[in-house]
């Protein structure tokens, strides 16, 4: 009978299994480790308000989101599909270096 604070054979199996699997989805190569992030940055663009703002985020969803919202607040645009596809258009992926 299985008391309180006996472990079972198969529990401690289950559980083993579950970090080993964990361990072996771990990325070893250090480029694997670093994905390139998105980035915007408004000093490659000619403004009237000479912005010098970069926004970086890891997915182009995140990116356009914090894009527009800059856009619109500072730059006072409206946020339209073509707002939005020309904001796409600017997007430059960040290259990292391995340490």
């Amino acid at each position: 009978m299985k008391g309180e604070g006996t472990v079972l054979f198969a529990d401690l199996f289950r559980v083993s299994l579950t970090v080993v699997s964990q361990l072996c989805s771990i990325p070893t190569d250090k480029e694997e480790t670093m994905s390139n992030r998105k980035y915007i940055d408004c000093r490659e663009y000619p403004s009237q308000v000479n912005c010098t703002v970069t926004i970086f985020a890891d997915s182009d969803a995140e990116l356009m989101e914090v894009a527009v919202q800059h856009a619109v607040s500072v730059h006072g645009h409206e946020d339209t599909p073509d707002l939005r596809e020309q904001l796409q258009k600017t997007f430059r992926e960040e290259r990292r270096r391995a340490a």
